[in-house]
């Protein structure tokens, strides 16, 4: 898809054919449905103006327009402005007080469906054919909290609720579409120890609904969160800078540390073999890690532009694309491919790059390969190396902060949890979130010192004299 200042083509992929050409005249927002079936445009109205209707609905292989409504606004955060649902089965919108589902190619009829909520001003449609769920947001109002309701389609059964204090809202479902992330944010720190403001992350399903409080771990915002492909688990990067990164169950429970590290965003590859994180932007160094989940070692490292926020998976589950784009950067506008073991494969500069991705396809086309880990410098690959850069100390630094360093490279090392009672520094020292008291290692060594004391006395009573 191209937009052009009085057109928008519709291109063949593999040839670069113009396969349909449509009104594009005054059009700021346009959004392909998932199939690529139907094309979505809006057209701001000044005031005075009057419209028949500036939202627009294409069919995209008869460039019919199929239907077409009055909308006032477009916020950026709630485009697009019509959703279907990945199948195309059902489209719906948002109106009034009200959510409305029809079929996916008749969106100008009679709604099949309207779903009643008071002041709802976003929602989301979960990945998955029928049944699938519906994420519903309604902001606070007067004192009173926002929800998060998620219903399930098309009995409109309502399946969980979560309240709390925030202006904005993100999903982010599993793969199956049972199970949804919300990331929750607010501009304003009610207890005034941030400036940006309040973040916080929330896991809804059908089972379980509850806040995923990390806080006794490390105290501050949620930086990002990703769900691992096979939907069985999600990361989450959370705490002041340097944040932590946990991996954690559908319960809720973590399962694994990847530590302490200036970091703020995480994605799993599409195959979930490797979780990659990175510091992009925000005034960091750009470096990433790419991370075997399951064994906790590092494939390699790497370090990207500070300036880098554009960054994805490749659909062979082998290379990571950063890219630095305009209009936020006027200068050093390229993009970078890195294999997984952190080694820069291509590069291109750009005068002006606005806009890249890769094309879309499934992970199962791709066979999976060995994975091997990043290659050790030779000795004169470290000698040609530039020094590395660290940071500015006072020539009269005395070095009082080394046991705050001393503290953070401990926790910077990777570990697995055990369940709390199974014994060991780990299980007493990292127990789950949200339990009374961490077990007691003191009274675990004296319960198995009587243990021993019963056992050896048994022992005795049951031997043959003489023996």
């Amino acid at each position: 898809m191209v937009k052009k200042p009085s057109a928008i083509d519709v291109r063949n992929a593999d040839t670069g054919k113009v396969l349909q050409t449509f009104e594009g005249k005054g059009v700021s927002h346009v959004y392909l449905s998932p199939q690529g079936s139907y094309l979505l445009t809006y057209q701001p109205v000044r005031k005075g103006e009057e419209t028949d209707g500036n939202l627009k609905v294409w069919h995209c292989k008869t460039s019919e327009m199929i239907g077409k409504f009055i909308l006032k606004s477009m916020p950026e955060d709630t485009w697009p402005a019509i959703k279907w649902t990945e199948d195309e089965s059902i489209a719906a919108r948002r109106v009034t007080n009200e959510i409305h589902f029809w079929p996916g190619s008749n969106v100008f009829g009679m709604p099949v469906k309207k779903l009643r909520e008071e002041r709802v001003s976003d929602f989301s449609l979960s990945p998955g054919k029928i049944p699938f769920n519906v994420g519903v947001f309604v902001p606070e109002k007067k004192g009173a909290p926002a929800e998060v309701k998620i219903y399930q389609y098309p009995s409109l059964r309502l399946l969980c609720t979560k309240s709390f204090y925030a202006d904005a809202v993100s999903f982010k479902w599993s793969n199956s579409g049972k199970h949804s992330l919300v990331s929750v944010s607010s501009h304003v720190d009610r207890t005034g120890r941030n400036y940006y403001g309040q973040s916080g992350l929330y896991f809804l399903s059908e089972k379980l609904d509850c806040m995923v409080d990390l806080s006794t771990k490390k105290e501050g915002p949620v930086h990002a969160s990703a769900w691992h492909p096979a939907g069985e688990q999600f990361v989450s990067v959370y705490g002041f800078m340097p944040p932590k990164s946990t991996l954690l169950n559908l319960k809720c429970d973590p399962i694994a540390d990847f530590g302490v590290a200036h970091r703020n965003m995480a994605q799993f590859s599409p195959d979930g073999r490797i979780l990659w994180l990175a510091g992009l932007g925000g005034g960091l160094k750009g470096e990433m890690d790419f991370w075997n989940p399951k064994s906790l070692t590092k494939f390699g490292s790497a370090e990207a532009s500070s300036s880098a926020t554009h960054c994805e998976w490749s659909p062979d589950s082998l290379h990571v694309m950063t890219a630095i784009l305009s209009p936020r950067m006027r200068v050093d506008n390229r993009f970078i491919i890195w294999s997984y073991n952190g080694e820069q494969k291509y590069k291109e500069e750009f005068k002006e790059l606005l806009f890249i991705n890769y094309r879309p396809q499934s992970a199962k086309l791709f066979p999976q390969v060995r994975l091997r880990k990043q290659k050790k410098p030779t000795e004169e690959e470290a000698a040609a190396a530039p020094p590395k850069k660290t940071a500015y100390r006072h020539p009269n630094f005395s070095g009082a902060s080394s046991s705050v360093s001393q503290t953070t490279a401990a926790e910077a090392k990777p570990m697995k949890y055990k369940a709390p009672g199974t014994g060991g520094a780990t299980a007493n020292k990292n127990y789950v979130p949200g339990m009374t008291a961490a077990p007691n290692s003191a009274a675990g060594k004296s319960a198995a010192k009587n243990r021993k004391r019963r056992a050896n006395k048994k022992q005795t009573e049951n031997s043959i004299p003489g023996m």
